[in-house]
């Protein structure tokens, strides 16, 4: 159908089950699927559902209507065994610690409706603000190559838009058509704009369009056939000529990190793929590295490797982080690798200091941007 997986666990180490958070473009809902890894079946776990996390004593947390839902869950099976209870409203996000005692959520005041994009320095304080629009900022966004305009994800009720903000005249133009659903912006050094679009059902692929109003997006990378790409997590190579995709392929290989040709939806080959969750690959601005998120520990950890366009699984993998990590970003000099943390964590954002030459190494965290409540993501 026209449903894509956007988050999954095993919920017995080794089972034979996954459980997946998924959604669909064509209907708007989110629900939560049991994925059998030996038939391949998919069947459905909880309705209006998402965001699903095992708990002690045989429960299932998820998130429903902006409310936290609780309901008893038997890990074997990967089946609910009784009615949800909910527990707080109002919750926009949730985490767990890695035994999953206690949780980390965020909430949001309704009487607010604003967001603002801010331009603060690592202690947190407030620099300058480029702008102030009721609704929410999603937490992608891309700075363009010559640093005076923001490519920002919009959402307002339902819709779900990209626009660019020009940072010297606070000018902001939506440039994405009506209808699609974006995220994950990035710009080409030719200053065009790359995305992913889940425009329509069977569609949720990356597109690549002129940053003016009413330009028409084009497939990023166009397969034989025309059949879309399930992705998610876009970067670009600093010279324009590599992609990178969180990608489920139609051809039976390992959901995973993909490397592909610019222009070229058929020159799939893994960066890193397994049977665990992957995703939010970024490019050093050298071009010479990448970080990446796994969660093959049973946590999201953040690891580094040598970019090898021809063959990438052949290069070394270094850890980052050993205490979580998720959303990695590079500062533009690729000396400082900032990212978020997870679990009891979710919602603190640290840095590293990452030095390749002459040998790799990478310094212990630090705290960033402690002094600043309510980021929803950095660029």
């Amino acid at each position: 159908g026209d449903r894509y997986i956007f988050q999954y666990q095993m919920p017995r180490p080794g089972g034979r089950f996954l459980v997946a958070s998924t959604w669909s473009p064509s209907t708007m809902s989110r629900a939560v699927y049991r994925i059998d890894l030996e038939s391949g079946e998919a069947s459905l776990v909880l309705d209006n559902a998402s965001r699903p996390h095992l708990l002690p004593g045989g429960f299932l947390a998820f998130m429903r209507d902006q409310s936290l839902w609780v309901a008893p869950f038997d890990a074997e099976s990967a089946q609910v065994t009784g009615p949800a209870v909910g527990y707080l409203s109002d919750v926009q996000a949730i985490s767990l610690d890695r035994k999953g005692e206690r949780a980390v959520y965020t909430t949001q005041d309704n009487t607010l409706d604003r967001s603002e994009i801010v331009i603060v320095d690592e202690a947190g304080r407030v620099l300058e603000t480029l702008l102030t629009v009721p609704g929410e900022f999603q937490n992608t966004a891309a700075l363009s190559p010559d640093g005076r305009r923001l490519a920002y994800v919009y959402q307002r009720n339902q819709d779900r838009s990209l626009w660019v903000l020009d940072i010297t005249s606070g000018l902001t133009r939506q440039v994405s058509t009506n209808g699609e659903y974006v995220y994950d912006p990035q710009w080409l050094q030719d200053g065009r704009l790359a995305y992913i679009s889940l425009q329509e059902a069977d569609n949720s692929e990356p597109m690549v369009v002129d940053a003016a109003p009413g330009m028409t997006p084009e497939p990023l990378l166009p397969r034989a056939g025309g059949k879309p790409l399930q992705t998610s997590d876009l970067a670009i190579s600093p010279d324009g000529r590599h992609v990178l995709l969180s990608c489920n392929l139609s051809d039976g290989r390992e959901p995973g990190v993909y490397l592909f040709d610019m222009g070229d939806g058929d020159s799939a080959r893994a960066f890193y793929a397994s049977e665990r969750n992957e995703g939010a690959a970024r490019f050093r601005p050298d071009g010479k590295w990448v970080v990446y998120m796994t969660n093959g520990t049973g946590r999201e950890e953040l690891y580094l490797r040598p970019f090898v366009a021809d063959n990438p699984e052949s290069a070394p993998i270094y850890p980052v982080t050993r205490l979580g990590g998720t959303d990695p970003l590079w500062s533009p000099d690729g000396r400082t690798l900032y990212y978020q943390g997870v679990g009891a964590e979710a919602g603190q954002y640290f840095a590293v200091t990452v030095t390749t030459e002459p040998e790799l190494e990478i310094s212990d965290r630090r705290t960033v941007f402690s002094n600043i409540d309510g980021v929803n993501g950095i660029v």
